[in-house]
């Protein structure tokens, strides 16, 4: 495998929770090369079966896992290389808008919804992502949604806990219990998807910025009260868009973070209505032209 001996050159952005990340190539394709920051000789064999077992997701939504190297001081992980980086890249922090169509926001959510269901119910072994982020979430060359499942085990376990603790994608729920569970995904989609509502991204809960009030009226306002939706709606989609159909995503997205887990639709509950909400825009919108 070619990674030109790891120079800086073939160090990529956006390291995640491993010390590095590396471009390299394989005949005929580019890969990503992981590299751990720790390993926790405890985990290994856990580690190791969870490689086997993340190996077998096969899922066009899903970037694919082809390979493990044991050999080294610290174990490299091979994914496939996508393209167009994360969408948190497309949703910045000085104030610009993402240049993402409403319909590929609804299609790129209704991919995530897509995956995570497949993850849960329809894989070799039920699979919990556990960190489901714009950062884990990656758009090919042709804004198709790739999501990015990083195995557990393989990093500093300290580390690990405190990075969920100080995202704003972190169930409630997991901060008293300990505990990840599919219900956890389905809340991080959530916000995932109030953030392509709004185009916003998910601010720190360690800071206070004033730049992401629409993000702060959608999440916490009453679904009653329609005009401060539809102006949040507005402002970060456009006006012609189908606000009733937008609407009824806001709401699908309020439900699924909510702080109870027993109060959260399934990942298929949610990626059936997202499809369906999905083609009552498309049908709208074909309709005004």
């Amino acid at each position: 495998m070619a990674t030109d001996n790891y120079h800086e050159k073939t160090l990529l952005l956006g390291k995640g929770s491993f010390r590095k990340v590396y471009r390299g190539a394989l005949p005929n394709k580019v890969v990503v090369i992981k590299e751990s920051k720790i390993v926790n000789q405890a985990f290994i064999e856990e580690f190791i079966n969870m490689v086997i077992q993340f190996s077998k997701i096969k899922h066009r939504n899903v970037v694919e896992l082809l390979g493990c190297c044991l050999e080294t001081e610290v174990p490299l992980l091979v994914y496939e290389h996508i393209q167009n980086g994360s969408l948190s890249q497309h949703f910045l922090n000085n104030g610009q808008e993402s240049f993402l169509s409403r319909e590929m926001r609804l299609r790129i959510a209704l991919q995530v919804a897509q995956a995570l269901a497949y993850m849960h119910s329809e894989a070799s072994m039920p699979i919990i992502h556990g960190n489901v982020n714009l950062s884990n979430i990656l758009l090919d060359n042709n804004y198709m949604e790739k999501l990015d499942c990083e195995v557990p085990y393989l990093n500093n376990i300290v580390d690990h806990e405190s990075s969920i603790r100080s995202s704003g994608y972190t169930d409630p729920e997991y901060l008293h219990s300990r505990k990840i569970t599919e219900k956890s995904d389905v809340y991080s989609f959530g916000v995932v998807l109030k953030v392509l509502l709004t185009g916003k991204k998910m601010p720190n809960p360690l800071d206070e910025p004033n730049d992401e009030r629409n993000l702060k009226t959608l999440c916490y306002c009453s679904m009653d009260d329609d005009d401060q939706l539809e102006q949040v709606l507005h402002d970060s989609i456009g006006k012609e868009e189908n606000l009733e159909a937008l609407k009824e995503v806001f709401y699908l997205a309020k439900v699924c973070s909510s702080k109870e887990g027993n109060e959260r639709p399934t990942m298929t509950e949610v990626a059936v209505k997202l499809e369906a909400l999905r083609n009552m825009c498309k049908k709208a919108t074909s309709s005004e032209t």
